[in-house]
């Protein structure tokens, strides 16, 4: 006899395209005991599942609009919503194909959805926080505020979002506009170089190419599980509109807080950062760049050092009932204390992370 629950197969079914990725994976974990999972992802299926999941892997590229068709053709139950995480990137700022692939595709991918999902289930978009402009201290962003295609990856995700607007698909569309996603051990690229730097006792901690009371927003994934979830659940209106939601928290949280954090808990000695010229921090990113190729800090990022981003969250919470239980202060020492103790797992967890262009990375 069956171990599983005799309620189990009149659970939903939702899609998750990016499925094997870090956010991907936390959203597994969080909702297999309310939905049946169909999972989408270049990757194979993960060796190690839960018991109580059912999950449906499909070892299929988003981007490939037959196979996603013949995928959406072989489901047995209509969906009851479906996340689109899947997304090339990468830290070089250069084109890639991967990119366009992505942007080509996800008006194909809502469609397909369309045609096999219940009336009012959701297509939900992950866009980000970098494909807005950056604001300044106490002017906070809305769902109105001005997109940005300053670099390659927010570009795309502009033109992503407007091909998914111009999609043939009467059900809901929700764009959820991430900040910056971390966990416990970091795992958010930017955030995990900054902190490696002090913790290594590198000298260019000590430098900064701008003001160091701008700051970016975050978000912990736990929060950005909810947020899907509150996104799956939500009534939204009856007539066809894109609803696009900010998920992150409301307060920036600026490079000098987390430098002053980060060179306590490391025993470093904790001074403002110096601000040096951007032309001397280009140049010093040259040099540091033939001289290591794993350096992160690349002449590109310069400029934008000193963005700056607060998030206005009255419409998500209208719209869903979302707002940030965790927050980035409040986190920290936790975060910093197992870079500290538990070094081995901290340095696995985030190198894994990608950010070299590596073929076919997706996030």
């Amino acid at each position: 006899m069956s171990n599983q629950p005799k309620d189990l197969e009149s659970k939903p079914t939702i899609m998750i395209t990016g499925a094997a990725g870090f956010i991907g994976t936390a959203l597994r974990e969080s909702l297999h005991l309310e939905y049946d999972l169909v999972c989408v992802d270049l990757l194979p299926a993960p060796s190690k599942n839960s018991s109580q999941s059912v999950e449906e892997w499909h070892q299929v590229d988003v981007t490939d609009i037959q196979a996603i068709d013949s995928l959406f053709r072989s489901l047995q139950k209509p969906l009851s919503g479906l996340i689109h995480l899947a997304w090339y990137y990468d830290f070089s700022n250069l084109p890639h194909p991967r990119y366009q692939a992505a942007v080509d595709s996800v008006a194909a991918l809502a469609e397909a959805f369309g045609r096999s999902a219940k009336p009012d289930a959701p297509f939900v978009f992950a866009s980000s926080m970098a494909a807005l402009a950056p604001t300044v201290p106490g002017i906070k962003q809305t769902p109105e505020s001005p997109s940005s295609e300053a670099w390659q990856y927010p570009a795309s995700k502009v033109r992503g979002e407007k091909a998914l607007r111009s999609a043939a698909v009467a059900q809901p569309v929700v764009e959820l506009v991430l900040a910056g996603v971390y966990s416990d051990f970091c795992e958010l690229v930017p955030l995990y170089q900054s902190i490696e730097r002090i913790r290594r006792g590198s000298i260019q901690s000590w430098f900064y190419p701008g003001r160091t009371d701008r700051g970016l927003t975050y978000v912990h994934v736990d929060d950005v599980t909810r947020a899907f979830r509150c996104a799956l659940q939500a009534s939204y209106p009856k007539s066809r509109t894109v609803h696009r939601l900010l998920i992150g928290e409301t307060s920036p949280v600026t490079n000098q807080k987390i430098f002053t954090a980060a060179c306590t808990a490391f025993r470093r000695s904790s001074v403002p950062k110096l601000k040096v010229p951007p032309a001397l921090a280009k140049l010093g990113a040259r040099v540091i760049g033939l001289v290591s190729k794993d350096n992160f800090v690349q002449p590109w990022m310069i400029r934008f050092a000193e963005e700056h981003f607060e998030f206005d969250l009255s419409r998500t919470e209208q719209v869903i009932g979302w707002t940030p239980i965790r927050h980035l202060l409040d986190t920290l020492p936790t975060m910093l204390s197992l870079a500290s103790r538990d070094t081995a797992e901290w340095l696995m967890r985030n190198k894994r992370r990608p950010w070299r262009r590596k073929g076919q990375n997706m996030l």
